[in-house]
């Protein structure tokens, strides 16, 4: 698929959505069966229409899929859902560095636990 396709394609997924409300959404499986594209391949002409700014919502419960923002509450809600996932990843990705990112970088441990009797005599010199 050239620039040209992809672009159309794009303004029709984005055409088709704005027809959508939050009551009546379109799944990913039906926009991907209009359109012959893959789950993936939607979800990221979603991501690109919305990084143009179009005002697309998305239900996470029944009636599940994507529709057209079209009110300030609607707004509202699809804001604080997003803000709160993003709050979630961000937090994710702390726990995971303070766990693991001293450890990959080499850095040594500043609390290293008890050693027990046999760490103590496999450290201890042997005399001969």
């Amino acid at each position: 698929m050239n620039k040209f396709e992809y672009n159309h394609i794009l303004s029709e997924i984005g055409l088709t959505i704005s027809r959508r409300t939050a009551q009546f959404p379109i799944t990913i499986r039906e926009l991907g069966n209009q359109f012959g594209l893959n789950p993936r391949s939607i979800k990221q002409a979603i991501h690109k229409l919305r990084e143009s700014g179009l005002p697309i919502g998305a239900n996470r419960s029944r009636p599940y899929g994507y529709w057209w923002i079209s009110t300030e509450d609607e707004m509202k809600t699809f804001v604080q859902q997003y803000r709160a996932q993003a709050i979630q990843e961000l937090s994710i990705v702390k726990k995971m560095l303070k766990l693991h990112y001293p450890r990959l970088t080499g850095q040594l441990p500043l609390f290293q636990p008890p050693l027990d009797d046999r760490q103590i005599e496999d450290a201890e010199p042997h005399q001969e």
